[in-house]
């Protein structure tokens, strides 16, 4: 199979009661999610989502006791490959993708993992957006007080804003706010304007707007934001991204960012989640005319001057 041909596997995830499911089945009616395999994975001895999600899905999984980034990690590799198995042999029909909704307490990352070192999925399938819920009522208290609900964030490429109309609009002005400062540049959206396309959409690879001056937030899960004026030396930074995913990779949420090095004319995008780098891609111009280093650095228990002290260290 191609590289082309790869799957893509499109994570949606979001904390307890957070309007995944609803979602879900509402982009599923679309015509343009008709040709998708859905795989949910369900807490708990006794499987109840799966019941709402629609039939219009090609192939529906479903992954239970357990949360999929811990303990069934190895029942989503045996449900894509028995997937792949049977769509190449005709028994489903051709799917074009997989989009995975996680139980309420998975944090994204390790399923990504999963999709890029796994013998049996590599040359399968790849890893596609993450996409997280935010319940306007109750998210704020839940990103309060769960570590969970802030690392989903953290890895999302969009964060939908759900249950709106039980909130008012300065609720969900916070609301934003504290999302945007956990995941500096992810579009934020509110769920009635989020249609199949954005669901399954590529990650942005480019970060439009940064707050330089932001690096905090409560529960130990800090957002920095680095702008670096002066052009990087691309080998010193490959160094220090290989240490840093090294040596603190799970504590390492997102890195995302664009580049402004001595060797190339144009931007470079890079973007990975724990120890998982996707390969960096060119932009044809630089957004918002700023020709400068912005990156940012999602981590838990790292320190922003140590992250600039390596860069520096490695030659970048």
């Amino acid at each position: 199979m191609s590289a082309e041909a790869h799957i893509p596997v499109h994570v949606l995830a979001g904390f307890l009661g957070s309007g995944k499911t609803t979602l879900l089945n509402r982009l599923l009616a679309s015509p343009a999610l008709g040709d998708s395999a859905v795989i949910v994975n369900e807490f708990g001895e006794v499987a109840v989502d799966h019941a709402m999600i629609t039939e219009a899905a090609e192939e529906t999984m479903i992954l239970k006791s357990g949360c999929i980034c811990c303990a069934v990690r190895g029942d989503l590799v045996d449900s894509l490959s028995d997937l792949a198995g049977r769509r190449n042999v005709g028994a489903v029909p051709p799917f074009a993708r997989v989009i995975v909704e996680t139980t309420g307490l998975a944090d994204p990352g390790p399923v990504l993992q999963t999709l890029a070192t796994d013998p049996a999925l590599v040359g399968r399938y790849r890893s596609g957006s993450v996409t997280a819920t935010v319940d306007a009522v109750n998210g704020p208290g839940q990103i309060e007080r769960h570590e969970e609900a802030r690392r989903q964030i953290a890895a999302a490429d969009r964060v939908v804003l759900t249950k709106l109309d039980l909130a008012d609009d300065a609720a969900e002005t916070t609301l934003a706010h504290t999302v945007a400062r956990i995941n500096p540049g992810c579009p934020i959206l509110p769920g009635a304007a989020v249609d199949a396309g954005m669901l399954t959409a590529p990650a942005e690879p480019a970060l439009r707007r940064v707050d330089a001056e932001f690096n905090g937030h409560g529960g130990g899960i800090v957002a920095h934001c680095l702008v670096i004026e002066r052009p990087l030396r691309w080998a010193g930074f490959v160094r220090w991204l290989d240490s840093l995913t090294a040596l603190r990779g799970s504590d390492v949420l997102r890195i995302k960012g664009i580049l402004r090095t001595r060797e190339f004319d144009r931007p470079v995008a890079v973007n990975g989640i724990h120890h998982l780098l996707h390969p960096p891609t060119t932009l044809d111009a630089w957004p918002d005319g700023r020709k400068e280093t912005r990156l940012v650095i999602i981590a838990d228990g790292i320190d922003g001057i140590d992250l600039r002290a390596g860069l520096d260290a490695a030659g970048a």
